[in-house]
């Protein structure tokens, strides 16, 4: 982590790397910030309605009429937009070979978070919140993002790797099941100063810690890479000959569905069974959980829980990958030939999309449905109508991801980027049990057109446009 004392190189080195974050190549480079602006935007929207309904409301009654899911986004793509520049530029290969470099990156990363955080709790202690409390809010939603920072060691064992990945995994879950709950932001703004100031003290230094080791964790001491890959090396030169009872087993062939979900991310694609359980099982047990952990504490019937997280489970619905910006491994799969010339490719990779969709969304809207209408005595109408109206939004917003090609064949790279995912805090915010369905059927059929264009438009200009898409 370095000494506390800095040498004048060590300063000057810091100070080239913070100028970075004001420079045109943290700004051209970085597609996440289109997101961030975004959301940094209607937090600030929602902190105006926040501070106007404080003036006649309780707090509890204000803040249940008030918007915070933006706040909680926007503390997490800050986090995500400072990883994206970090990452890049200590765990570039030439970093460990020039001296001072990582260490600088790292010292600069984490004075621009801190400052970060420490603008965005001040700008909710406006609203008015109390400073403290505002703190712990904005650090416990960086949790999933502090262990994103906290990177397993290079060389540590795989036992500990799976651990620290697995324990990431369940702090995400954890939270993104709390977000559901419709007291949750109540509970975390409103803890008293004895509990929050010493959990803002300890989450903080936990960040910062994350930050300072990350040159160490990336690349090890200067042995350890070179002694990690003569031994890579001599594995790869020995041939592999089977021992005792040892078999290798035949790997199973891949089926249309799975290669058709490749052109859409480079990691192994699902089996369309794994899809289809994934999709029918992630949302009810989700706010099951959720709704058994909230009985417990309010002594509600499971129904009474479960019920008032409808309303926060509309984001679930959407299915998001990167599938327009991830495109290293377009060319590899166009040479194979099975997908025709570049064209047609392309449009393999919408048919793709679209026929994923066809069957993700179909099976998360009637998981969250059926439930809804069975506790509830929903009316039949009105089931089919909140499902259908709930499938048109999802799928049109998902297809609207292509809208940028239409304008240039190849656009800023966060542009795209925040068309694939923003179209997820629209479908939380314009589903019908929010807008009711008269709006939520005009924004269904708007979206559906749009996406229409896209699909039908968007592939020409793509395909002539640079792969793998790098605009950095």
């Amino acid at each position: 982590m370095g000494s506390l004392s800095l040498t004048r190189q060590e300063w000057s080195d810091l100070w080239r790397a913070l100028q970075l974050y004001a420079s045109p190549v943290f700004l051209r480079a970085n597609y996440l910030l289109i997101s961030v602006g975004f959301f940094l935007f209607t937090s600030l929207m929602d902190l105006r309605r926040l501070h106007r309904l404080l003036t006649h409301e309780t707090f509890e009654q204000a803040l249940s009429h008030a918007n915070v899911v933006s706040l909680i986004l926007t503390s997490m793509f800050i986090q995500n937009c400072l990883q994206l520049h970090a990452t890049r530029q200590i765990g570039a290969a030439q970093a460990p070979a020039i001296p001072g470099l990582a260490l600088a990156e790292a010292r600069a990363v984490c004075i621009v978070d801190v400052v970060s955080v420490l603008l965005l709790s001040t700008a909710l202690s406006f609203a008015p919140i109390p400073f403290h409390d505002a703190l712990f809010f904005v650090l416990f939603n960086s949790i999933p993002t502090v262990l994103q920072w906290y990177v397993p060691p290079q060389g540590q064992s795989q036992k500990l790797r799976v651990l620290i990945s697995l324990a990431g995994g369940i702090l995400i879950l954890g939270q993104f099941g709390l977000l559901l709950l419709s007291n949750a932001s109540l509970w975390l703004l409103t803890r008293p100063p004895i509990l929050t100031i010493p959990a803002d003290v300890c989450l903080l230094l936990v960040m910062i810690v994350s930050i300072l080791s990350l040159p160490n964790r990336l690349h090890g001491t200067p042995a350890t890479p070179h002694a990690l890959d003569a031994s890579a090396s001599l594995k790869d030169a020995l041939p592999e000959f089977p021992y005792g009872k040892a078999k290798t087993r035949a790997r199973k062939p891949i089926t249309f569905y799975q290669l058709r979900q490749m052109l859409l991310a480079p990691t192994s694609p699902l089996t369309l069974k794994t899809d289809i359980l994934l999709s029918c099982l992630f949302i009810p047990v989700l706010m099951s959980i959720s709704a058994m952990g909230m009985s417990l504490f309010t002594h509600k019937s499971f129904a009474a829980c479960w019920k008032p997280l409808v309303f926060s489970a509309g984001a679930m619905i959407a299915v998001s990958d990167n599938w327009l910006t991830q495109r290293q491994h377009w060319p590899l799969l166009l040479i194979t030939g099975r997908f025709g010339d570049r064209l047609s490719f392309v449009r393999s990779v919408f048919s793709a999309k679209l026929s994923r969709l066809s069957v993700t969304i179909p099976l998360r809207v009637l998981s969250l449905i059926i439930p809804y209408a069975l506790i509830t005595s929903f009316a039949l109408r009105d089931t089919l109508l909140f499902s259908l109206e709930f499938m048109g939004l999802a799928l049109g917003f998902a297809l609207c991801g292509g809208l940028p090609f239409l304008v240039s064949g190849n656009p800023w790279k966060g542009v795209v980027y925040a068309f694939n995912f923003i179209p997820i805090f629209l479908l939380q915010t314009c589903n019908p049990f929010i807008m009711g369905t008269r709006i939520a059927g005009v924004i269904a059929g708007l979206s559906i057109a749009l996406g229409c264009v896209a699909y039908v438009l968007a592939p020409r200009s793509l395909s002539k446009a640079d792969w793998p898409y790098e605009t950095e």
